[in-house]
């Protein structure tokens, strides 16, 4: 079966932009709020550096695009901590990093209008 789109939407151009994906988590409030249309940059797992926020797609069905903040578990370098500015709702999640299948870099945002 082939998808129609439902609509259109016009954004601003983004230079060393991979993927535009809106937000509907409340996860990160404080930065970003729900209805959001994120600007990405995929990365590299080597580029991901600790205390900086990040959209992982990760392999994990539950949990399978997570906005969060990386922290290195200590002792275990395989595992990354990930933490939400909104922690009374969202509880930090323990991840392997090779459960991530990609990493993005938000370069910009805007509200949708």
């Amino acid at each position: 079966a082939h998808i129609q789109p439902s609509g259109t939407l016009q954004l601003p151009y983004k230079t060393n932009c991979d993927i535009v994906m809106r937000s509907f988590s409340k996860s990160m409030s404080d930065t970003i709020s729900a209805a959001q249309d994120l600007f990405l940059k995929r990365i590299d797992v080597g580029d991901v550096v600790q205390g900086n926020e990040y959209v992982l797609i990760t392999n994990n069905i539950t949990q399978n695009v997570l906005w969060r903040r990386v922290r290195c578990v200590a002792g275990d370098e395989a595992k990354w901590r990930l933490v939400a500015r909104n922690r009374d709702e969202f509880p930090d999640i323990f991840i392997n990093k090779s459960e991530r299948n990609s990493s993005m870099n938000c370069i910009n945002s805007c509200h949708k209008f």
